[in-house]
């Protein structure tokens, strides 16, 4: 008599988990969820020309700062990004002046929900994401307008990348 062999199932015999997502969802959500901007040296000069005011003119010293904090985030974060709420509390962490100002913002829109700093008290996450992202969109809207003025001091890079920042964020619903 011969044995049969029992045969294990494989990843390609077995049907598609629903909990799990699938190979192709999986690329899908990383394509969603990229950064505008993955060429650290382009978010570097983009950052610069907004702290240098090439994308400011006019601005103060303050909001070319609070700007080139806000762009640089956004640049290099999606959001849709999965670990959204979290990049935004680590980020307003390193930058008590940012978060001081995102805090103020929060506190005039919602009274009582942050803390000092941008720290939600009693905020969710979703509270944090959507209140960033019009906090930062209001940054970001000028350097965007401001960047079809001055487009001649932009190489091609630089000009899809804000394109492509703006685009990310503007769009979201909030």
């Amino acid at each position: 008599k011969k044995k049969k062999k029992k045969k294990k199932k494989n990843a390609v015999d077995s049907p598609p988990s629903p909990c799990k997502p699938s190979e192709r969802e999986e690329d899908a959500r990383e394509v969603i969820t990229a950064p505008p901007c993955q060429c650290p040296l382009v978010n570097q000069s983009l950052v610069q020309a907004c702290m240098e005011g090439k994308l400011l003119r006019g601005a103060s010293i303050l909001e070319r700062t609070l700007a080139s904090a806000v762009l640089s985030f956004c640049l290099a974060t999606h959001p849709r990004d999965p670990l959204l709420a979290q990049k935004i509390t680590d980020f307003l962490k390193k930058g008590p002046m940012l978060a001081q100002e995102f805090g103020m913002y929060c506190n005039a829109m919602a009274p009582g929900m942050y803390a000092d700093a941008g720290r939600p008290l009693c905020a969710s996450d979703e509270y944090v994401k959507r209140d960033w992202k019009m906090f930062s969109l209001n940054f970001i809207k000028p350097v965007a307008m401001a960047h079809v003025e001055y487009e001649q001091l932009l190489t091609p890079p630089e000009k899809e990348a804000l394109h492509r920042c703006v685009a990310s964020w503007k769009f979201q619903e909030i």
